[in-house]
């Protein structure tokens, strides 16, 4: 029997497991040719890398019964977090974290919201000190996902 537990690892892994060629080929193609390469502008890559990351942060909640805290951040999907307990699961889900479509990391912001788990995965867009252009993908995990 199916549960759903399995359906949403089952999709993840999917997910995951195209991911890392297809982002490999599109960042290859956006170094030589730009980002209008295959006609999408620049906030349609940071739409499908947050889409990508949450499949990665749902990976990493399953394994490690939670999400990386703010101070571990998208780094804990390449690399252990120190602070990650001995005996939680842990693996490697992705070989790097993407940057933004400027070259800037991804930020990454989690909170608690009515025992709703949060994430914003947001991009600082084309000027980082302007906060008018920033880009956000938000998305929630219910308390059931990790359990």
């Amino acid at each position: 029997m199916v549960t759903r537990r399995r359906l949403i690892i089952l999709s993840a892994v999917g997910v995951l497991s195209l991911g890392p060629g297809l982002m490999a080929i599109r960042h290859t193609l956006q170094s030589v040719f730009g980002y209008g390469v295959c006609g999408h502008p620049p906030e349609t890559y940071v739409q499908s890398d947050g889409k990508l990351l949450q499949s990665a942060l749902m990976m990493f909640r399953l394994n490690a019964r939670r999400l990386p805290t703010q101070v571990e951040g998208l780094e804990a999907l390449v690399t252990r977090p120190a602070t990650l307990p001995a005996d939680a699961r842990w693996v490697q889900i992705m070989t790097r974290v993407p940057n933004d479509p400027w070259a800037n990391p991804y930020l990454y912001q989690t909170w608690t919201a009515s025992g709703i788990e949060n994430v914003r995965i947001s991009s600082t867009g084309p000027d980082p000190s302007d906060p008018s252009d920033d880009i956000a993908e938000t998305f929630s995990f219910q308390a059931d996902h990790a359990k």
